[in-house]
């Protein structure tokens, strides 16, 4: 059934997700990448990991 299959796939991700966050160390700054449509957002952290800041954001080229 596919409302079983939607499930199982959220707990395989979570899984996923709560594995990566155990294998980080407990504190130090993050970097993160936000790939949207039309621009890649660039962001780190503090090493608290409380506050995130913009570093940049970079236009993307077209892909034709």
């Amino acid at each position: 059934d596919r409302s079983q299959d939607i499930s199982l796939s959220q707990q395989n991700f979570s899984r996923r997700v709560s594995d990566f966050l155990a294998a980080l160390p407990r504190m130090g700054a993050l970097l993160g990448v936000d790939p949207g449509e039309k621009r890649i957002g660039v962001a780190v952290s503090d090493v608290s990991r409380m506050i995130a800041s913009s570093l940049d954001t970079i236009q993307r080229r077209d892909r034709k």
